[in-house]
């Protein structure tokens, strides 16, 4: 499997419209993670690296069950990557698809609605919204 500074792929386990998604394990520490490849298209726009940035330290200061935990952005030549906490499991798209609409608990309505090129509304913003 292919080395990024001191973490191996294992294996990809997503993919999607502004990002790869692999597991792999950080060496150092010796634990799984999930490392998060940004498309090279997004790191032509300034704006939207330093957009990146800025949540990716935001969501990294949150502790909360239903928040993935950021513990790095690692930048490898011309690549950058998120590595969060590696959560086993279906994917929200497979789980969705499977049952539709999810219940949220104390809540008329939950909808889930992606960070879009060109929106100010970021998943962050969001979870401020809902009391996350």
């Amino acid at each position: 499997m292919k080395t990024i500074g001191r973490y191996k792929i294992l294996d990809q386990i997503g993919q999607g419209a502004l990002a790869v998604a692999y597991r792999a394990r950080d060496r150092q520490l010796d634990r799984q993670v999930a490392l998060k490849e940004l498309k090279p298209s997004l790191l032509d726009d300034p704006t939207a690296l330093i957009q990146i940035q800025q949540e990716a330290r935001t969501i990294a200061r949150l502790e909360h069950p239903h928040i993935v935990a950021i513990h790095d952005v690692y930048e490898a030549g011309d690549r950058l990557f998120i590595v969060m906490q590696l959560v086993d499991g279906s994917s929200l798209d497979r789980l969705l698809t499977g049952q539709g609409r999810l219940a949220w608990p104390g809540r008329k309505q939950w909808r889930w609605s992606p960070l879009l090129p060109g929106t100010r509304t970021t998943p962050t913003a969001r979870a401020s919204c809902t009391g996350i």
